[in-house]
């Protein structure tokens, strides 16, 4: 809220003489009372100052107060003194000003001087034995004293104003300049706003299409884990086939080397049946020998026994024949046994060989079976991993037409700040214009 100007004061010396009915008259009537005043001039002053610093809240030392006595004893003392011209009002003024400059408020200086006016009037009284000449005196005394007080609130009235037009001018000064400065920034930041919507834009349009080509990119690539999900679970199945002839073939290897382990087990007892039969062969050719030796003392005792013997001398010969035949029979065994003897070694060691071959691919097989099924189990998580990554991609898809969704709001918005921005700048344009019809009315 702008406060109103008080117009100042144009009016003449006669009208303000005539608007408080004073005339040439009247100028004896105030010489009187400047004459009964006079000698009071130095009191009038000290009461007048004692009751304007404490109205004013203003606190003196004693010399500054005798200085400031001094002073207002001279007006005091010429205070009444005709004529009343503009010579007077300009002394009135001068107290006036010096009001104004102090800062202090109206009541402390019409206050005090109504003081004086009252101390004035019982003087008069007193000094006038005469009541209707004192009643009189006293009526022209109210007269001046109005006079006085109205020059003084003008002139502090006006000085006001003047002031308060200079504070006027200066605020509406830098309003202009502030509304100037708003109003030039305004328009740069706008067109900096525009600019940088502009960009924004751009840049939104070329996101949207990127997360376009990252949506289709995203759906080949869902495409594409998807079958090798389902790619690894045929391959799960053909390396469980695998274990499956794995282990078949691992049990007929057990087969075998069970096979392989009973032949091995003949092999032995066979070996074992070849050692009884030598030493049976052994019994027979030794019974052989012994027959032999038997039929030769035969023979020799048939011989020294002549033509007595003859007959036993013929059985000793069959003996003799039979223990070679035997003889040669057991020799004939003895080779044979030798050869199965042979065999049988050469079967334990074939049979010593497969049964480490057997082994070692009893193991080889065992770590394929233990390698497929670490290759399964490791499959079985490239699979679940494939999927979770197939769903997370779905994920992202839908992220991604989310964020196409809102890319493309953005834009909506970027172009309505737009919009706003240059209302704004408009309405700064005629905030302007405004403020310079409000600074040209005020300097009216």
């Amino acid at each position: 809220m702008i406060a109103q100007k008080i117009p100042l004061e144009t009016s003449s010396l006669e009208q303000r003489l005539a608007s408080f009915d004073i005339d040439a008259e009247n100028q004896i009537a105030f010489q009187r009372i400047s004459d009964i005043l006079r000698p009071y001039a130095e009191d009038l002053a000290d009461l007048y100052l004692k009751g304007f610093f404490a109205s004013s809240g203003i606190t003196v030392d004693a010399r500054t107060f005798a200085e400031q006595a001094a002073k207002l004893t001279v007006y005091s003392r010429e205070k009444y003194t005709p004529p009343i011209d503009a010579a007077w009002i300009g002394r009135v003024e001068t107290m006036g000003r010096l009001q104004f400059k102090l800062g202090t408020p109206n009541h402390a200086n019409l206050g005090s001087l109504d003081r004086t006016h009252r101390r004035s009037a019982e003087l008069i009284f007193e000094a006038t034995p005469d009541r209707a000449d004192a009643v009189y005196l006293i009526d022209q005394l109210w007269r001046i004293t109005a006079l006085e007080n109205e020059v003084m609130a003008t002139i502090v009235q006006t000085l006001r104003n003047r002031a308060f037009d200079a504070h006027l001018a200066d605020n509406a000064s830098s309003f202009e300049s502030s509304i100037a400065r708003i109003a030039t920034t305004a328009h740069e930041r706008s067109g900096t706003a525009r600019d940088m919507a502009a960009a924004v834009d751009d840049a939104a349009k070329a996101l949207v299409a990127l997360s376009q080509d990252v949506a289709a990119s995203a759906v080949q690539s869902t495409d594409a884990m998807t079958d090798a999900a389902r790619m690894s679970g045929g391959l799960n199945r053909a390396i469980d086939a695998i274990d499956g002839a794995l282990a078949s073939a691992f049990q007929t290897f057990d087969d075998l080397a069970e096979t392989a382990s009973a032949t091995g087990a003949g092999a032995d007892k066979l070996s074992d049946h070849e050692q009884s039969i030598a030493r049976v062969v052994a019994q027979i050719s030794n019974v052989a020998d012994r027959t032999g030796i038997l039929a030769l003392n035969a023979l020799i005792e048939a011989a020294s026994a002549g033509s007595a013997g003859a007959g036993f001398a013929v059985v000793a010969n069959e003996m003799k024949a039979l223990a070679g035949q035997t003889a040669q029979a057991t020799q004939d065994i003895l080779l044979q046994l030798k050869g199965i003897a042979a065999t049988s070694q050469q079967t334990i060691a074939a049979h010593a060989t497969m049964e480490e071959k057997f082994s070692v691919l009893r193991e080889t097989t065992g770590r394929m079976r233990s390698s497929l099924s670490d290759q399964t189990h490791s499959i079985a998580q490239i699979a679940n991993r494939i999927d979770e990554t197939a769903q997370s991609t779905r994920s992202v898809s839908q992220s991604i037409s989310l964020i196409n969704e809102r890319a493309s709001r953005v834009s909506v918005d970027i172009a309505e700040v737009t919009g706003n921005v240059s209302e704004l700048d408009g309405q700064l344009q005629d905030l302007g214009y405004s403020a310079q019809a409000f600074l040209a009315q005020l300097a009216r």
